[in-house]
């Protein structure tokens, strides 16, 4: 029941000073698996050290014009990581990317390249990630109970996949200390506070908007008493063994889907002994299924299911007992249902990956699913298809404590989330949505109220956000990758490439004609120490949102919006286009194009960075080509400033005129 990302306290901080960039191996975190984890999505990702290049794209005449112009140095644009303690929260990747906020757009556009064409369809084993985990993976299956000869007579390939469910769905008895799964390594209280507590952090009540002044009260106080405990248990979080556990168990399908690949999909499901009734076993580690090739219901709780076609119908509940689950579909056009929380693909204390080869699919679900992961790993990949993701609360891509995927690789997609979704990165988490091509739907909000702020605008919080718990405990990182379509993105207060406390937040899109919808605090933006960045690399796109956006960073926060062709359009009323607040760094580049852009208030937009605390802000706006046309203090072919500290706005004709 939080009540949005200000519902904490204030604390103010002067003096914006560059610092030394370190390298992640000599970050002196406690948890080597923490560092990796932030850095990882399935590859090893790290954001290059500060260099003398320019910024993705921009040309190297225009960007010294620009800074000479706002009598700024290069090293300017960089914010030191202890602005407040770095608490054992804080990911080495958030750091170096308040370090080097010039190189994000660059950082940002080469992760959605190589992702977006990565070979989902042999399930990117990632084998460059898998060797980060501890050494002690390679002989935990021995550690796993042997499986009944029924089971592994389905199919050999499968076999791994098995004995890795039944060692991470392993009770105390059956497995030693140093092999045992995630939920096993925290005592019973602990794991009691983090279960039932600590997600009170993430979920909303629809009705608070009705409840009193002082019941709101009452509700945030508890909120800072359990986020001041979590503080006291991050060390007896067992991350090394989340992310290990993680590991194997998407190494495992990953070379089974890799054998199928190989074997071709029909031959490998004719030597399956398909019945014309599903096949149920009941194991040790769950209930494990094998369908027909008809149109088969499952419902209940299962650790396993493998069905080779058919129109299906899954009707899924979370197993506390045996968190850990696969689900396999291999065509079909199939309806998956979440009767509860962490029902399909919801890595709640253990590891869930459902993998659906073809069909247009429908899911529907509550919270924590779709690709979520909180103390654990939740990983959904539909290869094909035109679908239909439905959820609440922390679903489609999102990752506390853990990791959450959602890999769409082809159609036309509808994603619908209320709140932390499509891309969402918690505390100590990465949460990626990755769609590969189609022209898709993405909306985010209208459910919970921003009752602090307004009484008609929505918490949206997604769509490539992260958020820390201030000022306790820093974010994750939160990504939403398309790769190419007309995309329409939807959301109210929150997202689109933004963040909130100490997290790194990116939304980028490939190619297309697309519309970013959004009200507040949105399109490239971050406040309070954090990183947002938002990069379109084609298209004729559509920009509107009313404030704090479109290249906007406040309070000691880089917030970035890259625009790399088409004829666009950006409409705003303030504190957007490039603008710094309270020592922020905004801005916004076009790179080609016959632009428009359109600005309700003409003196903090375009170029604009505020003085504050005796300091000063940073605001860019840098259009480097084409006719454009401007309602607002920018024109077209010339510079322009504001009366503030270190703004400048320059529509960049390729002329030889200085600033």
């Amino acid at each position: 029941m939080r009540r949005g990302p200000s519902f904490i306290l204030s604390i103010t901080f002067c003096n914006k000073v560059t610092i030394p960039l370190r390298a992640i191996q000599r970050v002196p975190y406690p948890d080597r698996m923490r560092q990796v984890g932030a850095a990882l999505l399935l590859f090893a990702i790290g954001i290059s050290p500060v260099h003398a290049g320019d910024p993705l794209g921009v040309d190297r005449d225009l960007w010294t014009k620009a800074l000479d112009a706002a009598l700024l140095e290069r090293s300017d644009l960089a914010f030191r990581n202890d602005y407040v303690r770095v608490d054992a929260a804080r990911l080495p990747v958030v750091d170096r990317a308040m370090a080097a906020p010039a190189d994000l757009p660059g950082w940002l556009a080469h992760q959605g390249r190589t992702i977006v064409q990565t070979d989902w369809g042999r399930f990117a084993a990632a084998e460059t990630a898998w060797r980060f985990a501890d050494r002690r993976v390679h002989d935990s299956l021995a550690a796993a109970p042997p499986l009944d000869a029924p089971i592994v007579s389905w199919s050999r390939s499968m076999y791994p996949i098995l004995v890795t469910l039944a060692r991470l769905n392993a009770t105390g008895a059956d497995v030693d200390a140093a092999h045992a799964p995630t939920r096993l390594r925290v005592p019973d209280t602990l794991r009691a506070f983090l279960t039932d507590e600590v997600p009170l952090l993430l979920w909303e009540d629809s009705d608070d908007e009705f409840r009193s002044a002082e019941w709101q009260d009452s509700v945030q106080q508890y909120e800072e008493e359990i986020a001041r405990e979590l503080v006291g248990h991050l060390h007896d979080i067992p991350s090394e063994a989340i992310w290990t556990d993680g590991l194997l168990l998407t190494r495992a399908v990953s070379a089974w889907a890799g054998g199928v690949v190989q074997t071709g999909l029909e031959i490998w499901t004719s030597r399956l002994p398909i019945g014309d009734h599903v096949t149920v076993l009941q194991t040790p580690f769950g209930r494990i299924a094998l369908g027909t090739r008809g149109d088969d219901r499952y419902a209940g709780r299962y650790a396993f299911i493998l069905d080779p076609g058919g129109n299906d119908h899954y009707a899924l509940e979370y197993d506390a007992a045996h968190p850990s689950r696969v689900i396999l579909d291999l065509s079909g056009d199939d309806t998956y249902e979440g009767r509860t929380n962490a029902a399909l693909a919801g890595g709640f204390w253990g590891t869930q990956i459902l993998y659906d080869l073809g069909g247009h699919d429908v899911y529907r679900a509550r919270s924590l699913d779709l690709g979520a992961g909180l103390y654990g790993w939740g990983v959904l990949i539909d290869a094909s298809g035109n679908d239909i993701y439905e959820g609440d609360t922390f679903v489609q891509g999102a990752g506390g404590f853990g990791y959450g995927l959602l890999v769409d690789t082809s159609g036309n997609d509808i994603y619908r989330g209320a709140l932390f979704a499509q891309g969402f990165g918690f505390v100590a988490g990465v949460g990626v949505l990755v769609d590969g091509e189609g022209n898709d739907h993405y909306s985010a909000g209208g459910l919970y109220k921003d009752v602090l702020r307004y009484t008609d605008r929505y918490l949206s919080l997604s769509q490539g956000f992260a958020m820390g718990i201030r000022p306790f405990l820093s974010g994750g990182v939160g990504l939403l990758l398309d790769g190419a379509g007309n995309d329409d993105y939807n959301c109210d207060i929150f997202g689109q490439g933004a963040s909130y406390w100490w997290g790194l937040g990116g939304l980028w899109d490939g190619q297309g004609n697309d519309r970013y919808l959004a009200f507040q605090y949105a399109q490239g933006s971050a406040t309070h120490m954090t990183a947002g960045v938002l990069v379109d690399e084609a298209g004729d796109d559509v920009y509107f949102s009313k404030g704090v956006s479109q290249g906007c960073g406040h309070d000691l926060a880089p917030g970035l919006l890259w625009d790399l062709g088409g004829n666009d359009t950006y409409t705003a009323d303030d504190l957007s286009q490039g603008a710094g607040s309270a020592n922020g760094l905004g801005a916004l580049y076009d790179a080609a194009g016959d632009d428009r852009y359109y600005v309700k208030s003409k003196r903090n937009t375009q170029g604009y960075g505020n003085p504050r605390r005796d300091y000063g802000s940073i605001g860019l706006f840098l259009d480097a080509a084409g006719v454009d046309r401007y309602d607002g203090p920018g024109a077209d072919s010339t510079w322009w400033q504001i009366p503030s500290k270190w703004g400048i706005g320059i529509d960049y004709g390729g002329d030889d005129r200085e600033p």
